[in-house]
C-alpha cells in the first residue's frame, strides 16, 4: 500500500502506521518524510508524532510557510500529535496566520498542549 500509485491509498497506509503504536515503523516513516508528495510528508510527520518522535518537525516547519491554508491546517493536525516542546513554538507562529481558521485552531491546540504540561 505504501507503494501504491494512488496518493489517498498511500496516505491511509502512512496514517495507519502511526496508529499501530509500534516504534519499529519509525525508520519507514522517516523515509516517507522525503516523499515527493507534500501530503504524504505531512501525514508521515503526524504519524511520527503519534509515536512520540519529533523527527517530523522539519517537514512541519516547511508546511507552516505553505501558501495553501489547507496545508497549514494539516500542519496543525501534525503539531497536535507531536508531544515535544518545540511543537508549541511552531503553533505560536500559526497564531499570526492570515487565515482565521488556522489562527483559531492553532490557539485551541496550543491551549490543550499547555494544559497537558501543567
Amino acid at each position: 500500500m505504501l507503494g501504491d500509485s494512488i496518493d489517498t491509498v498511500r496516505g491511509s497506509a502512512v496514517e495507519a502506521l502511526g496508529k499501530l503504536q509500534d516504534r519499529s515503523v519509525v525508520p519507514i516513516l522517516k523515509k516517507l518524510l522525503e516523499d515527493e508528495n507534500g501530503s504524504i510528508r505531512l501525514i508521515a510527520a503526524r504519524s511520527l508524532g503519534l509515536l512520540g518522535s519529533s523527527d517530523g518537525l522539519e517537514v512541519i516547519k516547511d508546511g507552516i510557510k505553505n501558501k495553501d491554508s489547507d496545508v497549514r491546517l494539516r500542519v496543525l493536525n501534525a503539531l497536535e500529535s507531536i508531544n515535544h516542546k518545540s511543537a508549541i513554538d511552531h503553533l505560536g507562529i500559526l497564531l499570526d496566520d492570515p487565515n482565521d481558521t488556522v489562527r483559531i485552531n492553532a490557539a485551541a491546540i496550543m491551549m490543550k498542549k499547555v494544559n497537558r504540561l501543567r
